[in-house]
């Protein structure tokens, strides 16, 4: 079920979600891995709010990285009252975040690695 507002569409579920981050102003998010490499795939400016339950530390851990990488702006649940929230938006929206560039080819390189090691131990 799809909800409009005038500059405001919700969805639950959509296979366009990266072509939706590469034109967004800004993404607001829970820091798990593949929502992180999205938005360093996208370059999308991102607010994130790790999630905390269960004393887990992984999203934590990554969301501080990249925060003090200048790569998103850290949210925690303190900030999610709606006047401070929006405050932090707004000026966030007018800063340009971090870019960095990184190699997203880890599986296909670490595949020609291990081939080329068998290939020379086979040599051998």
């Amino acid at each position: 079920m799809a909800k409009y507002s005038k500059n405001i569409y919700i969805r639950r579920y959509t296979p366009y979600l990266l072509n939706y981050m590469k034109k967004a102003d800004l993404s607001i998010n829970m820091p798990g891995y593949n929502t992180i490499m999205n938005v360093l795939t996208t370059g999308v400016r991102a607010m994130i709010l790790p999630f905390t339950g269960n004393q887990d530390r992984e999203q934590s851990i990554r969301a501080e990285k990249l925060s003090n990488l200048g790569i998103v702006k850290l949210i925690n649940h303190n900030h999610l009252q709606p006047d401070y929230l929006a405050i932090n938006i707004i000026n966030y929206l007018k800063k340009q975040p971090k870019k960095i560039s990184f190699d997203s080819g880890g599986v296909e390189k670490t595949a020609t690695i291990l081939k080329a090691l068998v290939v020379k131990q086979k040599a051998a």
